[in-house]
């Protein structure tokens, strides 16, 4: 993936998902790109509460990203972990 394929307000999932607080996934989605691509806000269920979104560079969110899953996710939120499992079987 490539930063020109990142798109604010989508949501990506992580390499090696796991289940953080509150039984979600540490999905994340884009709230922000600097205009010269090199820097992502994002929120995420994983971030602890009171957080608002945490930055990082570019190249470490297409590090931590595997793929963009917004057309996965449930109409009301983020995707409970149980939900996550149950799709893979």
């Amino acid at each position: 993936m490539a930063v020109s394929k990142l798109e604010v307000g989508r949501v990506y999932r992580s390499k090696r998902p796991h289940a953080v607080g509150h039984g979600y996934i540490n999905d994340r989605q884009v709230l922000w790109i600097s205009a010269g691509g090199d820097e992502v806000h994002y929120d995420s269920p994983a971030l602890a509460r009171g957080v608002n979104f945490k930055c990082c560079s570019s190249k470490d969110f297409l590090k931590w990203a595997k793929e963009d899953i917004t057309e996965q996710l449930p109409k009301d939120g983020w995707m409970s972990w149980e939900h996550f499992l149950e799709m893979q079987k």
